[in-house]
């Protein structure tokens, strides 16, 4: 249920902070760009190549659906990453 709840939220905020498109002014300001499509790790859902919603966790970069999930990763990525 809890699972459920999170991925819902996922949806309403990706809906409402669409991911930010790949521009030159962006990748000036945050140097982290996601090179290849993945999987939010929080929540699941898929992340195209070139968000900049971006955390790195032991040398390897994660991408976001939203600023939410980036956020709640950042604040405890082990929970979050496979071993």
């Amino acid at each position: 249920m809890k699972d459920y709840l999170i991925f819902l939220l996922c949806i309403s905020c990706y809906i409402t902070n669409a991911q930010e498109p790949v521009t030159k002014q962006a990748t000036q300001k945050q140097k982290l760009v996601l090179e290849k499509d993945g999987k939010d790790p929080v929540c699941g859902m898929k992340v195209k190549k070139g968000t900049t919603l971006v955390s790195t966790y032991k040398e390897k970069p994660y991408g976001f659906c939203s600023k939410v999930c980036k956020e709640r990763f950042d604040k405890e990525p082990e929970k979050y990453v496979k071993k």
